[in-house]
């Protein structure tokens, strides 16, 4: 999806949350599965259950989250282009090639109906939905734009040189949603950046339920991932 909007200034307020969140985002880097698949030392097993909750908890509900969010805009806006395009596109494409990965790890697709999240998982999953849908607009853009997509966007880049050559190569179907969201996540991460800042405006109290919101999501994504590869 092309860039909705060009980058501006950025205020205080968003560039004292980046630096906030750069522990969170080095902290994501030294999860066992991101040093597991960076090494070629992932488990089968720990990976095969890594995609079942994540692909059930976050990947398959992403979708939603940018829908009760789209929900929310006023049609013609920037948001609403944003949210719309990025829906599509997850919708159209990504829950299927997460499947496709985790085939590549032994998931067989009817594995999805009965597997039971996790606290972790699930606790993450149910915040995302709550916010997506109740918190302040530029709030919910701070939890599932800024700080989920920049985080994917960082792992993703971190990863996928040498997951490529496990799922079979940069153009191999069971690479396709790697190579999604390492090439495409950064985009949708600086549009977002731009978004919420053009919803928080002078705004002390979105400035502060921004920061609540990313504090929390990193908190809880972090968590979320590290339980999830076991």
């Amino acid at each position: 999806m092309a860039r909705v909007i060009q980058d501006s200034p950025d205020p205080a307020w968003l560039t004292n949350l980046d630096e906030e969140c750069k522990p969170y985002l080095k902290a994501l880097h030294q999860l066992p599965v991101v040093r597991a698949a960076i090494a070629y030392q992932l488990e089968l097993a720990a990976m095969h259950r890594f995609m079942l909750q994540i692909g059930r908890g976050i990947i398959e509900p992403f979708p939603g989250w940018l829908n009760s969010m789209l929900l929310r805009t006023t049609t013609g806006t920037l948001q609403a282009r944003f949210l719309y395009g990025n829906q599509e596109e997850e919708e159209r494409e990504h829950w299927q090639w997460w499947q496709e990965m985790a085939e590549a790890f032994g998931v067989n697709p009817g594995e999805y109906q009965t597997i039971v999240l996790s606290n972790e998982v699930g606790g993450f999953s149910e915040l995302l939905t709550f916010l997506s849908a109740h918190a302040p607009l530029a709030a919910a853009m701070t939890a599932v734009n800024y700080v989920v997509e920049t985080a994917a966007a960082h792992i993703t880049a971190a990863v996928a040189p040498k997951l490529y050559q496990q799922l079979g190569g940069y153009a191999a179907p069971a690479a396709r949603w790697l190579r999604a969201h390492a090439e495409g996540d950064p985009d949708h991460s600086a549009d977002a950046r731009e978004l919420v800042k053009g919803l928080v405006g002078y705004e002390w109290n979105l400035q502060c339920a921004c920061a609540r919101a990313a504090r929390m999501t990193y908190q809880l994504f972090t968590a979320a991932l590290d339980d999830a590869y076991r």
